[in-house]
């Protein structure tokens, strides 16, 4: 880490603030420096000179005169470690004004980084090497580092920290999730923040989400516990290749807090996409096609059944049919509506009338009532939460083989050993689980993002709710 005492501010590169067009555009931190050579402001970019094209203390600075732009270039991975060290250092009066007027407007407070020790941590690494039988020099090339450094780390006699981007870059190179409880959230945010904003942080939030009748089975019988979707990453996946993901951390959406994705196009621009799934802890609750099977003569109760467990009812298993108050979800003039409508259902359908109830039979034995898109499931409806225990931002075709089978994947039906291929061939098999993963995921986005694409995806994982 950098020690600020250490750095003379004079011999470092500089432009006058009306030469701004003129900084580099390679990741930086800056220095906003009066005529008296006092420090106004610091700051971090990835690209500085569009940063200070539209730079919110551009005119302040401007009405100050004199003023010039010093910086030096920085791993991106270190850009806000540094940038929060070196003005907790030198107080800039302008990043203080910023702080205390962000306070006033968000409510919020101002993160902390600071370090943690993972008890370990070098032998766990040390073990997926050995696991992993790819040659030490090969990962040092795809993590970035050299042989000392990477001998160091699994002696645990590493001088300094490692980043947390080091630490995504290991678990890629080595295929393996044993250090996924070093969340980026989890370090900054939860273990750094003032108790307020832990206590927010900590707040359960519940969400919608929709599963197949497929996928409702496969987390009921408790193979499915992950899912990867695509819903507000559409700008970023236009282009997926010019995106670089730069990190996950909660932060405040309206009333809430959401992981919020970080990204970086390659030429310079910087977006914050908010997951809609919300944060770590929270419930997913699971809509899923229905229909209501019975209800009371004066419509005070209603039974729903579902359409993935729709053989089951009767079967003595529990959760197959949930009875609710009809107003619970709908206010007194449609909760009439709505009994009207399936009282129609049924007389359209030739099922007798018994006492001003209707016996919920056709002439066949069938019932009359159509089946109800999960899309028009209420919260009370719902029979099934979903607690979140992770949520990462990744390339579609970066999954491991262990994640395809999280995803609720189905062995073939012709060969109980391979794994089912969801064609229209229903015979098609492979002998693995990614392939599968990739025959279910085009079932369903080949018109939008198929698999070749490998588009970015939020990858939530999950566990039923008790």
């Amino acid at each position: 880490m950098i020690n600020p005492s250490n750095i003379d501010i004079s011999t470092l590169p500089s432009v006058p603030l009306e030469d701004r067009s003129q900084l580099p555009q390679t990741p930086c931190i800056y220095f906003a420096i009066d005529s008296q050579s006092v420090i106004q402001y610091i700051g971090k970019s990835i690209n500085p000179r569009q940063r200070w094209s539209l730079h919110s203390c551009r005119k302040p600075l401007e009405r100050m005169g004199g003023v010039k732009i010093s910086y030096f270039q920085c791993s991106l991975e270190l850009l806000d470690e540094i940038e929060l060290c070196l003005i907790d250092w030198f107080q800039p009066p302008l990043n203080r004004q910023g702080i205390k007027q962000f306070r006033q407007k968000q409510g919020v407070r101002v993160r902390q980084i600071k370090e943690i020790e993972i008890e370990g941590l070098g032998e766990r690494i040390k073990k997926a090497r050995l696991d992993s039988k790819k040659p030490l020099d090969k990962i040092c090339e795809e993590v970035g580092v050299s042989r000392t450094y990477w001998y160091d780390l699994e002696k645990e006699t590493l001088k300094g920290t490692l980043s947390i981007e080091n630490v995504r870059k290991i678990e890629e190179s080595l295929k393996t999730n044993a250090m996924r409880e070093l969340q980026f959230w989890s370090v900054d945010e939860q273990r750094s923040l003032p108790t307020p904003r832990r206590q927010k942080l900590m707040e359960i939030s519940e969400k919608p989400i929709l599963f197949s009748g497929a996928m409702v089975r496969a987390i009921l019988n408790g193979t499915k516990t992950q899912t990867r979707r695509l819903q507000g990453l559409d700008r970023v996946n236009q282009s997926p290749d010019n995106w670089q993901f730069l990190g996950i951390a909660i932060e405040p959406k309206k009333k809430d807090h959401v992981s919020t994705a970080k990204f970086c196009h390659k030429d310079g621009e910087e977006v914050a996409i908010a997951c809609p799934y919300g944060k770590p802890g929270d419930l997913l609750w699971i809509r899923e096609t229905w229909r209501p099977i019975s209800w009371g003569e004066d419509f005070d109760w209603m039974r729903i059944e579902y359409a993935a467990t729709q053989h089951l009812v009767g079967s003595g298993q529990s959760n197959m049919t949930k009875q609710i108050n009809p107003e619970d979800v709908w206010d007194g003039f449609e909760k009439e509506c709505v009994w009207e409508k399936l009282a129609d259902e049924c007389i359209k359908a030739g099922c007798l009338e018994e006492s001003g109830s209707f016996r919920l039979e056709d002439e066949n034995g069938k019932f009359p009532i159509k089946w109800r898109p999960s899309i028009f499931m209420f919260r009370a409806m719902s029979r099934l939460s979903v607690g979140i225990v992770d949520i990462r931002v990744e390339r579609l075709q970066s999954i491991f083989e262990e994640d395809a089978i999280a995803e609720g994947i189905e062995r073939s039906p012709v060969h109980c050993e391979l794994w089912r291929t969801y064609q229209k061939d229903d015979d098609a098999h492979t002998a693995f689980p990614t392939m599968s993963y990739k025959s279910l995921w085009d079932s369903i986005n080949k018109k939008s993002y198929p698999w070749e694409v490998n588009p970015w995806v939020w990858t939530v994982e999950f566990k039923e709710a008790k």
